[in-house]
């Protein structure tokens, strides 16, 4: 029968909120976990040690619901960070870009979407097209963002897409096909038609 055992905790024991493996390493021993508050850590040899991957604390201080790691580019990493900028005024934003996320000290840079009233929400998760990273997508509490340049510029995709304005809790890409799937509260999931 299969045992489990400890891999990883946060060090102030929040919740954490997500995990992902950086697809190029075919050991399968480096991924990152996200809390509740704020902690971002990743390991490189399968759990025996994890380092922080926000050092200087440029996130802001606020749950960080997501990760997602560039497929061809295992220094590049998306975040998508939860509540209202109103709980940290000095650090806006809620979509954040490193691009040297596997160096001692990683730097963070917010990426958008744009200051708008509909954009200072939680967002809930982040997700990178393997078969083309500049296509990010980003799950929000009231629908689906999209950048088509590497996070640089951000889009709502909304009614005139056939999405309703609806919390994105997973979004889900097959390297494969290439079947992109949201999933949503209370309004069921929709598949990306190309």
């Amino acid at each position: 029968m299969p045992s489990w055992t400890i891999n990883g905790q946060p060090s102030d024991r929040s919740s954490i909120l997500g995990i992902t493996f950086l697809v190029g390493d075919r050991d399968c021993n480096t991924y990152a976990y996200v809390t509740a508050t704020s902690v971002i850590r990743l390991t490189k040899d399968g759990g025996a040690t994890w380092t922080d991957l926000d050092p200087s604390k440029a996130l802001p201080a606020r749950p960080v619901n997501s990760i997602a790691f560039d497929p061809t580019n295992a220094n590049r990493a998306f975040v998508a960070v939860s509540s209202y900028d109103v709980a940290t005024p000095t650090k806006p934003g809620h979509i954040f870009r490193t691009d040297n996320a596997l160096s001692p000290s990683p730097t963070w840079t917010r990426v958008g979407p744009p200051d708008q009233p509909y954009a200072d929400m939680p967002f809930n998760v982040i997700a990178i097209d393997p078969r083309d990273t500049r296509l990010v997508y980003a799950g929000s509490d009231n629908g689906l963002w999209q950048s088509a340049d590497g996070g640089t510029n951000w889009t709502k995709v909304g009614l005139a897409s056939g999405l309703p304005p609806a919390s994105v809790y997973d979004i889900q890409i097959n390297p494969a096909t290439n079947k992109t799937v949201i999933f949503t509260y209370g309004r069921g999931a929709y598949e990306l038609v190309r």
